[in-house]
């Protein structure tokens, strides 16, 4: 219940959605958001839907097996360890095998936002990103 449940169903109920307007949720941690759109996208390309309305969240803090409080599996631990690899480790997995040091993978990032920020303020993608009204009680 911690992790949220069925939490896009949850969200549509309480956006006012009816009870006919289904929600899935996706667990991919970090890629759960992207998941869920790219899922949305298949779904209206194959003509499933004509609309559909796609987002993700995270609370890490509240993941025993990965927030502030590990406790991981211990199967897990003893048979495939590497399940626990965080994004950190990645970081320094990408250095040992593609010689990528961590400063080139922060100004990545920082370019990789730029270019977002700028692309988004130059209206490239007013078509892909669209406003949402939340009425609130």
């Amino acid at each position: 219940a911690e992790s949220g449940m069925n939490m896009a169903r949850i969200a549509a109920l309480r956006a006012g959605l009816p009870d006919s307007v289904p929600g899935v949720t996706i667990n991919r941690f970090c890629s759960s958001g992207l998941q869920a759109i790219a899922m949305a996208a298949e779904r209206i390309r194959s003509g499933g839907a004509e609309i559909m309305l796609a987002g993700g969240s995270e609370s890490m803090s509240l993941l025993p097996m990965s927030g502030n409080k590990f406790a991981p599996n211990p199967w897990l631990v003893d048979h495939i360890p590497q399940i626990y690899m965080g994004m950190g480790l990645t970081a320094e997995q990408l250095y040992q095998k593609y010689k990528i040091s961590r400063e080139e993978q922060d100004q990545f990032s920082y370019r990789s936002h730029k270019n977002a920020l700028e692309a988004q303020a130059a209206g490239k993608f007013d078509e892909e990103i669209v406003p949402l009204e939340i009425k609130t009680t």
